[in-house]
């Protein structure tokens, strides 16, 4: 069980470190803001980190956008109220099995960053 809760914390540990302080912050730095590219590059700063941490990208679900001052983003309830544009960041690992000494789990872990778009 302990085994368990260690793996826990670091899988969310990891993704929310892969999401808030790589993905979030660089795609707030894109310039300009393209919608298909820039969500891919973000993507990719996201799967380095994940991979860097042990973890597949292909089983974490992700979802990047650009959220505009007033906005809300497609992926979550998120509303934008700060008055700047933002750059919105998910990740999910679904499905992700917890092992019990005598029985197991399935969870869904979820991961979210929000960063002010700095670019101009």
């Amino acid at each position: 069980m302990l085994w368990t809760a260690i793996m826990i914390f670091f899988i969310t540990g990891a993704a929310a470190l892969a999401i808030a302080r790589e993905a979030a912050r660089y795609g707030a730095t894109i310039d300009p803001w393209d919608g298909e590219t820039s969500s891919e590059a973000v993507i990719a700063v996201s799967d380095a980190s994940l991979q860097a941490s042990a973890i597949s990208p292909s089983d974490v679900t992700d979802c990047v956008e650009l959220v505009a001052d007033t906005g809300s983003p497609g992926c979550d309830s998120h509303v934008n109220s700060t008055g700047t544009d933002q750059i919105f960041v998910k990740l999910t690992y679904p499905d992700y099995t917890l092992q019990f000494l005598f029985f197991s789990v399935d969870v869904t872990l979820n991961a979210t960053a929000i960063s002010r778009f700095e670019a101009s």
